[in-house]
């Protein structure tokens, strides 16, 4: 990788930084998104904590404390949409893929935050996040564009749907949103219809599938084929 490349990937990092934890760079005696990014990177090229490889640990966690998740959020999506703009996104169809992702928890589990778990390796919890990804035959792996956290007793659906339309508008069209069978949820297929998402999810085992035909309209059409539910316009 060029030292340009290299170079570029910090100032991302740092302009990402400065916005989501509300860092006013041209303030004087404060701590700027350019050295909490040179702890960031030094932690993560470790696999450590920041605690462990820096003297910045303190101020950044008061930042990410004192932040809102609604800046993290909108702050990220500014630096996906000039990545959008950069590859031309807005004249491409996609498919995009849902699903959660987890990130290990081993302290005491308090409040709707922390997913309990079993306690298996010292895992005493999860913190949980739906991601939105791209799906492309000319890269082998999906592509994160927008993760949220979740708590405990999330509306599955209402989640879903604020990530989709976020991430939407920077595409030509969505041709396919794929679900895997902890998806299976008859609020969410209704819901996806009414908006007009075509998806495709996996159905479990020992389940009705005449109970998810409802909700269409002319024109509409669903198929249950091989444990799999198609909706398309």
């Amino acid at each position: 990788m060029s030292l340009k490349r290299i170079d570029n990937g910090f100032e991302t990092l740092r302009i990402f930084l400065d916005r989501a934890l509300g860092i006013d760079a041209a303030q004087q005696n404060t701590v700027s998104g350019r050295q909490l990014t040179a702890a960031l990177v030094s932690a993560a090229s470790h696999n450590t904590y920041v605690e462990t490889i820096s003297d910045k640990a303190d101020t950044f966690n008061r930042r990410v404390k004192a932040s809102l998740n609604s800046m993290v959020t909108h702050a990220y999506l500014e630096q996906i949409q000039r990545f959008a703009r950069i590859k031309k996104w807005s004249d491409k169809p996609v498919i995009l893929a849902i699903d959660y992702t987890e990130e290990e928890f081993y302290g005491d589990v308090q409040g709707f935050d922390i997913h309990g778990w079993t306690g298996e390796h010292g895992v005493t919890g999860q913190f949980k996040f739906l991601t939105c990804s791209i799906i492309s035959d000319e890269i082998p792996e999906k592509i994160p564009l927008l993760s949220v956290p979740i708590k405990i007793g999330h509306y599955k659906s209402h989640v879903i749907h604020y990530l989709l339309s976020q991430v939407t508008p920077l595409f030509a069209r969505v041709d396919l949103v794929l679900f895997d069978r902890g998806f299976y949820d008859k609020d969410l297929m209704f819901e996806l219809q009414k908006s007009g998402y075509p998806y495709l999810i996996f159905v479990p085992k020992q389940r009705d599938k005449q109970e998810i035909i409802y909700g269409l309209k002319d024109g509409d059409y669903i198929a249950i084929i091989d444990n799999c539910v198609a909706y398309s316009l």
